[in-house]
């Protein structure tokens, strides 16, 4: 895992580090807007480098709400419908938990919302019990590189359309499209060449 670019990791810093977040009130409902600032991608090359694990998932109803530092954790449960990328082999059931802000309690910027029955290809961080005792009684669970910037939505012909605006290409080497969408067919071949 990289912790310079864990999202969770980023998030427990910020909060210790309170000038890092800022929280003000919703004036549309009773959520706190959350503001927090962490490394942004913009190809996905970019992701599939700094990821422990690529995978395409499905979310299911099953979540569990925590509070870790202060800030609501919701830990969601995915199918694994396939695992593009884990050397480490930190994928070992059908299922994983995946660390997201609880968007019942907070409105995040950079965190759309996730429902049960989604597809999605999400590009993640493996987190431990042993760097964060929160999870328990889980022994890992997963967090996105940096909230929807790791996230893309996955059609049934394998089409993949990123939830951040900042996602405009492929590779690194690309010219950025503001209208990116690729397929995981490509997301593969990237992949493969990333990490051989």
């Amino acid at each position: 895992m990289n912790p310079s670019t864990s999202r969770l990791g980023a998030v427990l810093m910020a909060v210790a580090l309170v000038a890092a977040v800022a929280t003000a009130s919703c004036e549309s409902d009773d959520r706190q807007v959350f503001h927090v600032s962490g490394a942004e991608y913009s190809s996905v090359e970019e992701l599939t480098l700094a990821a422990d694990v690529v995978v395409v998932a499905t979310a299911n109803d099953t979540a569990r709400h925590v509070v870790e530092g202060g800030i609501p954790v919701v830990y969601r449960e995915f199918a694994v419908d396939e695992v593009i990328f884990d050397s480490s082999g930190f994928v070992g059931e059908d299922t994983i938990d995946v660390s997201l802000f609880d968007t019942d309690e907070l409105v995040v910027e950079q965190q759309s919302d996730i429902v049960e029955g989604q597809r999605l290809l999400l590009f993640l961080d493996q987190v431990s019990v042993e760097e964060v005792a929160a999870i328990k009684p889980l022994a890992q669970v997963f967090s996105p590189l940096s909230s929807d910037n790791a996230i893309f939505d996955v059609s049934d012909s394998g089409a993949i359309t990123p939830r951040s605006r900042a996602i405009t290409k492929m590779r690194a080497a690309d010219t950025a499209r503001s209208d990116f969408t690729g397929t995981l067919d490509a997301v593969r071949e990237v992949t493969a060449e990333a990490k051989p």
